[in-house]
């Protein structure tokens, strides 16, 4: 499919659908390769919400691959794009990923900075769906800290 729009935008979002079959699969090499690639293919042809979306998906990659510093490379990428360009949902999408990599860095109190500007900004835009991650990420970055207070206010 993707070769009939090769050179287009929908080359590199038919390569990241692939990618993103390879995640769900847990394929992490696989997803990770159609990623980059689809990353490439953006930045040639100037795509930047494309380039943020690929930047998060590897971040996503990375994390379960264990690689942190290199997942959060990506996603503070990504975050900057989406500044850049507006797009606030890719920017929560971004502060969630980050979130579990600062979590697995063992930086909670970090992840739930992240955490509560995607909630601030998921209010913002009126995203029910994404304040209820929001509030599940933080009740659960809470929840394994001990804080069981803090987590009841977010569940």
């Amino acid at each position: 499919m993707f070769r009939e729009v090769k050179g287009q935008p929908g080359e590199g979002a038919a390569l990241h659908s692939i990618g993103q079959c390879h995640l769900r699969r847990g394929q992490l090499a696989q997803a990770a390769a159609y990623f980059e690639t689809a990353l490439a293919i953006f930045h040639r042809i100037d795509r930047r919400i494309g380039v943020a979306v690929a930047l998060c998906s590897l971040g996503e990659v990375r994390i379960r691959q264990g690689e942190y510093q290199d997942a959060i490379g990506h996603l503070r990428q990504a975050l900057a794009v989406c500044r850049e360009i507006g797009n606030q949902y890719g920017e929560i999408w971004a502060l969630r990923i980050l979130a579990q990599g600062l979590h697995a860095l063992g930086q909670p109190a970090a992840a739930r900075t992240e955490l509560r500007t995607a909630l601030r900004l998921a209010a913002e835009t009126g995203s029910t769906y994404e304040q209820a991650c929001a509030h599940r990420a933080l009740a659960e970055s809470h929840h394994r800290s001990s804080g069981d207070e803090q987590a009841r206010h977010h569940w």
